[in-house]
């Protein structure tokens, strides 16, 4: 640890672009504690150094809604100074308002950055940037965010900044929170950005009606109900850590949360080191354990968003706690394929035989199905390649550019009626507003064609061949180049409107590839159901056994399982769920699934798995064709009641024309029981 206040003086004017110190700047405070962490300060001297050099609170009222809080830095635009640096005796006579005499109000540190250790330096990146990845000029990674969306990554980061403001002051109202972020982080990418990878909006977030929460005249709706969400679940995440620490007799708790990203792991991984480290139960943890387990994060035996260190002051004791975010238990809970869950089942096959449930020759059998399912899945996909690539041949060859443009430009059927499904908006896929080409379109145009001032023309001509090329290849991190989500529906509503001109009808195609992909799947655990092995003195068809495994898994129900030897469940309530600040963890479970259900094997011999049924398109070019499928399962209690845990459904992200992938979500019946039983 450097503690030369001449080197670390110098290191920090040289990491500041003015190179001037100013204790008083946020900013250049981060760029201090930066300094520190390379230095060797422990997360504890770097937050006393920095508590010491930052001063005294002003307080302000919101204009908005007349909420009295503490800022570091009065913003004039959209609050009123009530008090400049203001004591803590300050604190408690403001708010007249209120009329609730001297009682203490709202306090809470306040900065346009998150000012501490841990991993700031990455929220603060998320915070500037929002959900999308950014470069410099060299093409180096600036900042990239963790796998999920727009949403998902203000939950994810902004549920553990309530968490860390109720640690300061546990009074706060969830309007005064949703208040204070709206202040501190409202004029960042991550608040004000709109769209797909945007969180403001106009409709409500995670399932949310009317009913449920009354967004303040003059708010965005959509961000408010994401912040509302956000800060019910950072109220469960501080809520726990009090309980774990108390628990196990902390004094003076202190607590830091982490996203899960790479870096976050890192920062973690950094702040539990030279710390004994324990479960909730209070079982110590090696150090090489809980670094696996913090960066096993987001995987099948860790299958978390975030984490939460909580800190002894009074030992050097830390407690691990792991939770996957949801913004309603209406969410999906895992996303995974039909290759992805083969790869599983043959681990499963072997894990069989290890046992002694089947022989040698039929897992062989077993295996080879699964192979053949793998390859009938790679076969179909293929000819859904083909299928994409018809209208992009047949166009070229059939069609006038300027009759296809003009239907583009204009939504216009081939026989001049309007098509309302409006083919003019995915336009600039091809070409954005600055007039250039999609850079996935460019080696598509002839020599000395400049990307930047292309006519309609040749943007078609280039659009029609990229989408005809049967093998577009692969990026610079070599993954397959595809068409986007846009680029598809272009193709898709061009091709429709001129089939009674010949074009392919895709649609048939699809729903023959279709159908094929759900039989498939349907054939497999049909066949191997005809192999019998015994579970625990129950006989259970080897396929309904597979599926099991899979469903056991994608739902995270080795929480369930207070034996577990798995990762987080090891350590019970190291891990939950968190459905937007209600809780699910093991024993909420085990509750659930009738009381029965408290390990795998209990969970497959319970288990009925319903047939695959093909779901159909309720409108336009689909309507009533096969677009995907949905799977039923269940678990039935001794009792004889059937309860439905959940439904797993088959269907494409990728337009009409993408490949199917598989979701799972919770059946009503697992929900309406997570509201009676889960925790807050």
């Amino acid at each position: 640890m450097i503690t030369d206040l001449n080197k670390i003086l110098v290191e920090w004017a040289y990491r500041i672009s003015d190179g001037k110190p100013d204790v008083s700047n946020k900013a250049k405070l981060l760029k201090l504690e930066t300094v520190l962490y390379d230095f060797g300060w422990s997360r504890e001297a770097r937050a006393e150094l920095l508590n010491t050099l930052i001063r005294e609170d002003d307080v302000v009222k919101n204009k908005k809604t007349g909420n009295v809080y503490t800022v570091k830095n009065h913003n004039p635009e959209t609050q009123d100074l009530v008090k400049k640096n203001a004591s803590k005796d300050d604190i408690k006579k403001i708010d007249k308002a209120k009329e609730k005499g001297d009682e203490e109000k709202p306090k809470v540190s306040m900065s346009s950055t998150i000012d501490r250790g841990g991993d700031s330096e990455v929220k603060n990146l998320a915070f500037k940037y929002g959900f999308k990845e950014v470069k410099d000029k060299d093409g180096n990674t600036i900042f990239k965010p963790a796998p999920g969306n727009a949403g998902s990554l203000l939950n994810e980061i902004v549920s553990g900044e309530v968490a860390q403001m109720l640690e300061e002051n546990p009074n706060l109202s969830d309007e005064e929170l949703i208040d204070i972020l709206e202040d501190r982080f409202g004029k960042t990418e991550l608040f004000k950005s709109k769209g797909k990878n945007g969180n403001s909006g106009s409709k409500l977030a995670g399932g949310l009606t009317k009913k449920d929460i009354d967004v303040p005249k003059g708010r965005n709706v959509g961000l408010y109900s994401k912040l509302f969400l956000a800060v019910k679940s950072g109220r469960r995440k501080h809520n726990k850590a009090l309980d774990k620490a108390e628990k196990r007799g902390f004094k003076n708790p202190k607590m830091e949360n982490y996203y899960g990203h790479s870096s976050s792991f890192d920062a973690m991984v950094n702040d539990i080191k030279d710390k004994q480290v324990i479960g909730p139960n209070g079982e110590e943890i090696s150090q090489e354990e809980a670094e696996e387990l913090i960066r096993s994060g987001g995987g099948g035996d860790n299958p978390s968003d975030t984490a939460t260190l909580v800190f002894d002051g009074s030992s050097n004791k830390v407690i691990m706690l792991f939770h996957s975010d949801k913004d309603s238990t209406d969410a999906i809970v895992a996303q995974s394929s039909a290759n992805a869950e083969a790869v599983a089942n043959e681990k499963n096959v072997d894990r069989l035989v290890k046992d002694g449930k089947i022989t040698e020759e039929q897992a062989e059998a077993v295996k080879g199905k699964n192979r053949e399912l793998v390859d009938t899945l790679d076969d179909i996909e293929k000819e859904l390649k083909q299928v994409v690539t018809g209208p992009g041949k047949w166009f070229q060859k059939n069609v006038e550019p300027k009759d296809a443009i003009n239907s583009i430009k204009n939504d216009k059927n081939t026989d001049g009626s309007e098509d309302k499904n409006k083919t003019s908006t995915k336009w600039k896929s091809v070409v954005n507003q600055r007039g250039e080409l999609n850079s996935k379109l460019r080696k598509y145009l002839p020599d000395g064609v400049d990307h930047r001032t292309v006519t309609d023309e040749q943007a078609l001509d280039a659009f029609l061949k990229f989408m005809a090329d049967e093998d577009k290849g692969v990026d610079a991190k070599g993954n397959p180049i595809e068409p986007t989500d846009d680029q598809v529906t272009l193709m898709e509503r061009l091709n429709s409107r001129f089939v009674e001109k010949g074009a392919p009808d895709i649609f048939t195609q699809l729903e023959d590839i279709r159908n094929r992909t759900l039989q498939a799947q349907r054939d497999f655990t049909k066949d191997n159901d005809e192999i019998k092995i015994d579970v625990d003195g129950k006989e259970v068809g080897l396929g309904t056994f597979l599926e099991g495994g899979t469903v056991w898994k994608q739902f995270h129900l080795e929480a369930a399982n207070s034996d577990s030897k798995v990762g987080v469940h090891k350590y019970p309530g190291m891990f939950e769920t968190n459905h937007a600040g209600l809780a699910v963890d093991g024993e909420t479970l085990v509750g659930c699934m009738g009381g029965d259900v408290k390990n795998q094997n209990d969970f497959v011999t319970h288990l009925e798995v319903g047939d695959i049924e093909e779901q159909k398109g309720v409108s336009g070019t689909q309507k009533g064709l096969t677009t995907g499928g949905k799977r039923l399962v269940y678990a039935i209690t001794a009792g004889g009641e059937k309860i439905e845990i959940g439904q797993k459904t088959m269907r494409t992200k990728r337009g009409k024309t993408g490949k199917l992938a598989t979701d799972y979500k919770w059946s009503k019946d697992m929900k309406d029981c997570f509201s009676k039983k889960g925790k807050k």
